[in-house]
């Protein structure tokens, strides 16, 4: 729940098809400012299986972030 698009972002958004790279451009920037929790969310993941619990767009969209941070934000 911590790692999805803030209310702000999800009303402008608003479902509007055009938008949607905006869309992913402003969700992208709020997850890059929550390095620390995302970090612990990998960390777990590499310990243990679990499950994303959104809707598929949602989740492809953490998905995509997820394979495009820099390795460096990975605390092995």
């Amino acid at each position: 729940k911590d790692i999805t698009p803030s209310e702000e972002v999800i009303k402008w958004f608003s479902r509007d098809p055009p938008k949607r790279n905006e869309f992913k451009q402003k969700y992208f920037q709020e997850l890059d400012h929550k390095k620390e929790l995302v970090s612990l969310i990998i960390q777990k993941a590499m310990e243990e299986k679990f499950i994303l619990s959104y809707g598929e767009r949602k989740k492809n969209l953490i998905m995509e972030w997820l394979y495009s941070i820099p390795q460096n934000w990975l605390k092995y």
